[in-house]
Order: C-alpha cells, then sequence, then structure tokens
C-alpha cells in the first residue's frame, strides 16, 4: 500500500492505492482523528493512521499487544496527571494500561478498602439496588440464582440480593477468592464498577462467559470511555489507578463476539449482555 497527501485550504486528500484500486479520501481540516480507522473497499481493508496540522492531533503507534484481542495496531498516549500510559487497540477498541504501569496488588488492596461500602451508604446502597432491578427486568423471573463477582469487601449487593430473595454466591479476586464459585454457572451475573480493574481482560471475559448460563444475562456497570485521546485524558474514569481497562460500544460488540454474548442493553454506565 502507498498513499500520500496534500493540504489544500481545509481540505486534506489522500489517495491510497491497494493492489489495482485507487481511493480518494477527502478529509476535512474541522474534523480531528485521534486514532486508526479502517477503510474498506471491494476486497481492501486498509487500517489508517492519520496525524498532522490540521487533520490530528500527533501521536504515538505502539507494538503493544492489546490483552484483550492480542492486536498490536493502535496507539498510545501518556497521562501526566496519574503518571502512566494508556494503549488505544485499533481493532476492539479497548484502552487499557500497560503492565509495567499497574500499581502493586498490596497498594491496589489498600485502595479497595478505603472505599466506604456499606449498607449506611445511601447513595451506594441506591446504585447496587439500581443494578439488581436491571438484573430482575433482564432475567423475566424472581427469584434466580445470581453471582455477584466482584463483590469487594463489603458484599452489599448480596445483602440487598437475600433480602429480595434471591440465592447469592459472592466472588472477589481479592476478597473472596473461593474458586468454587466459578465452577459453576449462574443465571444472573453481576458486576459492578469491576471490568474496569480486570488488568487481564481476555482471561477475565473468558470466565465470565463460563459462568453465565446459556440464555443468562450479565449485568455491568462500568463508564465508557470517551471517543477521542483529548477528552479520554481528562476523563474522570482515569484519575483512579486501580482502572485499568477502558470499554466503549465498539468494545463492547467486540467482547459479545468473541465470547458468546449478544448485547440487550448498552446505556451507559450500565449494560446488559445475554449469553447465547
Amino acid at each position: 500500500m502507498s498513499g500520500l497527501g496534500a493540504y489544500c485550504q481545509s481540505v486534506a486528500w489522500f489517495e491510497i492505492k491497494c493492489g489495482e484500486q485507487q481511493i480518494n479520501v477527502a478529509l476535512s481540516s474541522r474534523f480531528v482523528i485521534h486514532r486508526p480507522f479502517h477503510l474498506v473497499a471491494g476486497e481492501c481493508d486498509l487500517q489508517i493512521l492519520l496525524s498532522g496540522e490540521g487533520v490530528g492531533n500527533q501521536m504515538d503507534q505502539t507494538s503493544t499487544a492489546c490483552p484483550l484481542c492480542g492486536s498490536r495496531t493502535g496507539t498510545s498516549r501518556y497521562q501526566k496527571r496519574m503518571n502512566r500510559h494508556y494503549h488505544w487497540c485499533g481493532h476492539c477498541d479497548l484502552v487499557s494500561v500497560p503492565a509495567a504501569d499497574h500499581i502493586s496488588p498490596e497498594a491496589e488492596r489498600d485502595r479497595y478498602l478505603s472505599h466506604n461500602n456499606s449498607l449506611d451508604q445511601t447513595g451506594y446502597v441506591e446504585m447496587l439496588a439500581e443494578v439488581l432491578d436491571t438484573a430482575e427486568n433482564a432475567a423475566g423471573s424472581v427469584p434466580f440464582d445470581l453471582l455477584d463477582y466482584g463483590c469487594g469487601y463489603a458484599p452489599v449487593l448480596g445483602q440487598i440480593a437475600v433480602q429480595r430473595g434471591h440465592r447469592i454466591i459472592n466472588y472477589d479476586p481479592v476478597f473472596f477468592p473461593d474458586p468454587a464459585a466459578l465452577e459453576t454457572s449462574y443465571t444472573v451475573v453481576t458486576c459492578c464498577e469491576v471490568v474496569e480493574h480486570a488488568n487481564n481482560p481476555r482471561n477475565f471475559w473468558i470466565t465470565l462467559s463460563r459462568v453465565v448460563k446459556p440464555g443468562g444475562v450479565l449485568v455491568v456497570r462500568s463508564s465508557l470511555h470517551p471517543v477521542d485521546w483529548n477528552r479520554f485524558l481528562r476523563f474522570w474514569y482515569t484519575y483512579d489507578e486501580t482502572h485499568v481497562s477502558f470499554y466503549s460500544e465498539l468494545c463492547i460488540s467486540y467482547v459479545c463476539r468473541t465470547f458468546g454474548f449478544e448485547p440487550v442493553t448498552v446505556h451507559d454506565p450500565l449494560w446488559v449482555l445475554r449469553k447465547t
């Protein structure tokens, strides 16, 4: 593939050749492109990374392997405020923090213990009640067997679920790491503010795919990342050093295709996925 570009007034023109095909692309300088995109023409599937004055912000291409899909396409940026790097995958759209910038397991545990999560916290209880309401609506019948994956040191959602008559199993890789909880499957699995903490997202989704019964539902609460680097680097979700994986609707689509789910509803920050 060869390409050349000429900048004229407010439009950048690109001629891209793939085999015998020539494709002309015009991009207005008012549009800012911060990450790779694909252009498909006939049998050509071209990944294009544009940067430069009037077209896009300067960014670094990277050979870092995405921890979700394994692709080595994408770009990386450094965030001064948190003193860490991010990799934006050009294939599955996950934004991840490289392992070298993760905090230690001890520091991560201490960070979780600093959270004030209890039945006395009205706002926290209301948030969990919304997750459980969503699960009940999606499941279609109650009561049901429920796994709260990533329940934390104080499994409040489980306490609410028991009050509603559900059969609850709590699991947390830090505070309730009982492998027996992951040896069966459940009608409903909840992940409330959990997916962003997974430092090996591929293995994480393999596990979730296994523990949700066919036809069962997975209810996730996690904020979706912005669509460009400038906004992402100011995204409040990045200001927690234990958050290392950030999802978008495109990334959720990849997850569904790859791990055997179908989206029921995806409304930031609540996602409902059904196991196929």
